[in-house]
């Protein structure tokens, strides 16, 4: 796990994940596999409120209601399982580690919703609309 300090390295690493084309599996069919997936999680585990599939990486905001190590295992793994079959892969689909921060108050909220709402059209991808879900619009 790592928590970016600064809006500056948050930046440049979305920036370059949003350029790679490095894991870009997360395309066609598979964005609906994953928005299913998503939009089933376990309500005892977290509530979804947003999120944005990338080709490489997914913008997840959510309010967690255990560790988030728990969450972010149940999302990983169950993910890996499901799109391993599709993909006809086997082994590790995500890097181990992810990126997290935590909300502070309702300003930051509304910052970090539009920023998942507005990621895959900033990054010019054509399905842009299909890859975000946000309970809010």
């Amino acid at each position: 796990m790592h928590n970016i300090s600064t809006k500056s390295q948050q930046y440049e690493l979305d920036n370059y994940l949003d350029k790679s084309s490095q894991g870009a599996h997360l395309n066609g069919e598979i964005v609906a596999v994953i928005k299913e997936y998503l939009l089933g999680i376990d309500e005892s585990l977290c509530e979804v409120i947003a999120f944005s599939i990338m080709p490489n990486h997914i913008h997840i905001l959510l309010v967690q209601k255990v560790e988030l190590a728990k969450i972010v295992q149940q999302i990983k793994g169950g993910l890996s399982f499901v799109l391993n079959k599709i993909l006809k892969k086997s082994g590790a689909l995500w890097q181990k580690d992810y990126f997290d921060k935590a909300i502070g108050d309702e300003k930051h909220f509304n910052l970090v919703y539009e920023y998942i709402k507005c990621n895959a059209i900033k990054a010019g991808l054509e399905d842009a609309e299909n890859r975000f879900y946000g309970m809010y619009g």
